[in-house]
């Protein structure tokens, strides 16, 4: 093998269905990895030893497998190490959560089980547990992301790996929700702007959401809309130094409206756009529930 390709880096992401790998792998992407889902083992190594040829010498990988992948399972004993001469950096992930926050997960996306979607969904992920122990017990790192949102989840996964470029970055994370689904859990700041013009209650307006600019005309009208970015701006501002100076190198702010679908949205959408001028911040969006009813 020519010393070139010894340059790559590759974190494998496994574990429990509900977990986040997907999360996992996108934070990862954010940063410059080549993210690749469900990829069969077998091409793994050639994708491996033949990076600069297929990637065009992008040097660092991030593969998600779990027992959806062809033979990864069953021989992960024999391409693990495999995986590891051929890499410089290589690391296992392998995420998991409780039993309770997997089901809520699972009800909160409406969606059935990945690999067993005809069984109950309790017996459907202790089925998948017992399957995946084999990959559990050769981690490098088990994770669990029971008590992690999707942004602290992002940052964790950012500051575990040693050698991730830009691991020292500081990230802003912006939520929108709807109250009547709750409040997110590890928020730093949490604002309530149902104060604001509804745009619910206009029939043109209902289906679209805070992201569409018919909705954000509409409450730029009001001069309270503006108000609210540039106050919470001015205060995220004046925090961040301080927080600095205390080590806290991430935040999270929750925008709530009703029902998370318009005014909270807008009111992220505005305030990333005014935040990604903060020198060595990074912000990152979720509006979590743009899509419920």
């Amino acid at each position: 093998m020519k010393n070139r390709k010894n340059r790559i880096s590759l974190v494998l992401i496994s574990g429990l269905s509900g977990a986040g790998k997907s999360s996992a792998a996108r934070a990862l992407e954010d940063h410059g990895f080549f993210m690749i889902d469900n990829l069969p083992m077998p091409l793994v190594t050639q994708l491996v030893e033949n990076s600069d040829k297929i990637l065009h010498d992008r040097g660092e990988i991030v593969l998600v497998a779990d027992i959806r992948t062809p033979e990864f399972v069953a021989k992960i004993s024999n391409f693990l190490p495999q995986l590891r001469r051929r890499v410089i950096n290589f690391v296992l992930i392998f995420l998991e959560a409780s039993l309770e926050s997997i089901v809520k997960r699972f009800a909160q996306t409406r969606r059935p089980h990945t690999t067993f979607p005809y069984l109950p969904l309790y017996e459907a992920i202790k089925k998948e547990r017992d399957l995946l122990s084999a990959v559990r017990a050769v981690a490098d790192i088990v994770l669990d992301t029971t008590n992690l949102n999707v942004h602290e989840l992002r940052s964790v996964i950012v500051q575990t790996i040693p050698f991730i470029k830009g691991s020292e970055k500081k990230i802003i994370s912006l939520t929108s929700f709807g109250f009547k689904f709750g409040i997110p859990l590890g928020t730093d700041l949490l604002f309530d702007v149902r104060y604001l013009p509804n745009p619910y209650y206009l029939e043109n307006l209902r289906k679209l959401s805070g992201r569409d600019k018919e909705v954000i005309d509409f409450l730029l009208k009001s001069g309270e809309f503006t108000e609210i970015v540039e106050r919470v701006y001015s205060f995220v501002e004046f925090l961040l130094p301080r927080y600095e100076r205390s080590g806290k190198r991430s935040l999270s702010v929750a925008i709530g409206c009703t029902g998370g679908k318009h005014r909270a949205v807008a009111v992220v959408e505005k305030l990333a756009s005014k935040m990604r001028s903060l020198d060595g911040w990074n912000i990152e969006i979720f509006h979590r529930d743009i899509d419920r009813e």
